[in-house]
């Protein structure tokens, strides 16, 4: 667990919503690994890529790959890395091994769930507002994951050390000796990722084309080499919220 100032905030967010009952089942690991708390991940997940899109489109611009960089910040590795920056481990119960990383990801989800239905449930009553601690702890999440983002894209170009820039097939840093991480110095063709996107004609079809086409449509991507299957999952999270506005 880090330590600064911003991360004491974040703790004491933590502690107020622990203590006022906001998060009865995402630290409770056993309802979390038995699938109690499933419907609490997916609103979580949506709470979660719903306070990022903004926040990347001022940063990356309206073409920026807004969508696509939400959905992968919150995949099972991201979160999982939030879990452990937060110091999550120590608030669970019923607590009895080491979690896996899709079981630390599914927590961070269940919080967020638990946090936006509290924000949820408050707007709908009239003797109630939300809870000022709710909003800025998932807040503060989508904050930590763009850190970490921003931490790791530095860490390919910048000294740990010392701050100097590598140069482009430097393996150590020449102002300080500090070796480059691995991944860093690996040849391009090992290193360079496609921007995960939606499948445009499926997107299409959604809209205007038949149960059949569709259906085909799913069924090629889904086949496709790896890869293609979470550009599937991306066209369906984008398109089919569109598709309830229309």
């Amino acid at each position: 667990m880090r330590g600064g100032e911003a991360w004491r905030q974040i703790r004491d967010l933590l502690d107020a919503a622990e203590d006022h009952g906001q998060l009865v089942w995402s630290l409770n690991v056993a309802a979390v690994i038995n699938g109690s708390t499933k419907s609490l991940a997916s609103l979580g997940d949506e709470a979660l890529r719903r306070g990022l899109e903004p926040r990347l489109r001022s940063m990356l611009g309206a073409g920026g790959w807004v969508e696509a960089t939400a959905y992968e910040l919150t995949r099972h590795a991201p979160l999982a890395e939030v879990f452990d920056v937060l110091g999550l481990d120590a608030r669970l119960r019923h607590h009895r091994r080491e979690l896996e990383m899709v079981e630390k990801a599914d927590v961070v989800r269940s919080i967020a769930g638990e946090l936006q239905r509290s924000i949820s449930d408050a707007c709908r009553s009239v003797a109630h507002s939300p809870a000022p601690w709710c909003g800025a702890l998932l807040r503060e999440i989508t904050t930590v994951l763009l850190n970490l983002r921003e931490e790791s894209l530095r860490e390919a170009t910048v000294c740990s050390n010392c701050g100097n820039v590598f140069m482009a097939d430097a393996v150590f840093c020449r102002e300080c000796g500090h070796r480059r991480h691995q991944d860093a110095t690996a040849a391009p063709k090992e290193r360079v990722q496609v921007p995960l996107q939606t499948d445009a004609k499926l997107s299409a079809l959604l809209s205007s084309g038949s149960a059949r086409e569709i259906v085909d449509r799913m069924s090629w991507l889904h086949a496709q080499e790896a890869g293609l299957g979470d550009q599937l999952t991306l066209t369906l999270v984008v398109a089919l919220p569109r598709l309830k506005e229309m």
